[in-house]
């Protein structure tokens, strides 16, 4: 049986919608005489945790290591801080916000300058920048131990393809650079100036990544269109659009639930750049311009997924 080392950030007991790709490979990849071999990170803390997901593992051979992620450690720390301290007395409540107060605005803004630097260069290009050197090493000692036919990185975080990139460099194995999100066309870094050094640096590395890599897997036909229209100078043949699909494992017994009622459903995350105005202000003209009763027995919108407590907070104050 062939072999197939695997690396990727996101996996078990990791629920992230980012485990799942990597997970329903290693389950059917036996079944073409593909044995995957997984390097992931410790189950740390800090990470939300789905251990049903763990016996789907079993026979799987996992390779974990240490990292460093000061961008995950801090949000986790800042949320404890705030469930620790939820319970304080109305006085020292008052008391700290008095004396946050005291705080000249100047010295407030410098420290949150400050603070979002070191946290940009901490999290350059993203958050799992400080895996590779860990990552690299075990790599190596995998690929001398195992001798796996093809090396394969899952991301984001997009950190993991410059660790296939410099296992390349150093084994000379084939490599599978798998894309479940795209890197340069990623939303967030569409309000960015082009001539912004971010994006030049990210593009360098998106660029060394393609051109490295023997195969490149995208999500969607429309992402590989855009990488190869990018770079129509390299083998437009290393490119392959591989879709995600479901599990018919998952849905097998699913007894369907009829609502009796008209249902608008969103299934994902709902990240802060998503603009939801004009789909919540469409609603709300449309229920204000029918007059139905018990209109909540008739109709529902569901929102299906990870909460982002940001873009509640924005909905909030716009509605209220």
């Amino acid at each position: 049986m062939k072999r197939v080392l695997m690396i990727t950030y996101a996996f078990p007991p990791m629920p992230y919608a980012g485990v799942y790709r990597t997970l329903r490979f290693c389950k059917y990849l036996p079944k073409f005489n593909w044995q995957p071999i997984i390097l992931t990170i410790n189950d740390y803390p800090y990470h939300k945790k789905e251990y049903t997901l763990m016996p789907q593992i079993l026979d799987v051979k996992i390779y974990r290591t240490s990292t460093i992620d000061p961008v995950k450690w801090h949000i986790y720390r800042s949320s404890r801080y705030k469930a620790e301290n939820s319970n304080l007395k109305n006085g020292s409540e008052k008391y700290n916000v008095e004396d946050r107060k005291k705080m000249p605005q100047r010295q407030h803004n410098l420290i949150k300058k400050i603070k979002g630097l070191l946290f940009s260069l901490a999290s350059f290009p993203d958050h799992a920048i400080f895996w590779i050197p860990f990552a690299t090493i075990w790599g190596l000692k995998i690929i001398i131990k195992e001798k796996p036919n093809v090396v394969y990185t899952s991301s984001p975080p997009h950190s993991s393809q410059l660790i296939g990139l410099i296992l390349k460099k150093l084994s000379n194995k084939n490599w599978i650079a798998d894309f479940r999100d795209p890197w340069v066309d990623n939303v967030y870094f569409e309000q960015r100036p082009k001539f912004n050094t971010y994006i030049k640096i990210i593009s360098l590395l998106e660029k060394l990544v393609m051109k490295n890599a023997t195969c490149v897997l995208l999500n969607t036909d429309f992402n590989r269109n855009k990488v190869t229209k990018r770079y129509p100078y390299l083998n437009q043949r290393k490119f392959e659009t591989l879709t995600n699909g479901f599990d018919c494992d998952d849905i097998r017994g699913t007894v369907v639930k009829d609502l009796n009622k008209f249902t608008i459903t969103f299934i994902g995350t709902f990240y802060s750049y998503f603009k939801t105005d004009l789909f919540l202000e469409g609603v709300k003209l449309w229920v204000e311009g029918i007059e139905i009763k018990n209109l909540s027995d008739k109709f529902q919108v569901l929102f299906i997924g990870e909460r982002n407590v940001e873009v509640e907070r924005k909905e909030a104050i716009r509605y209220c």
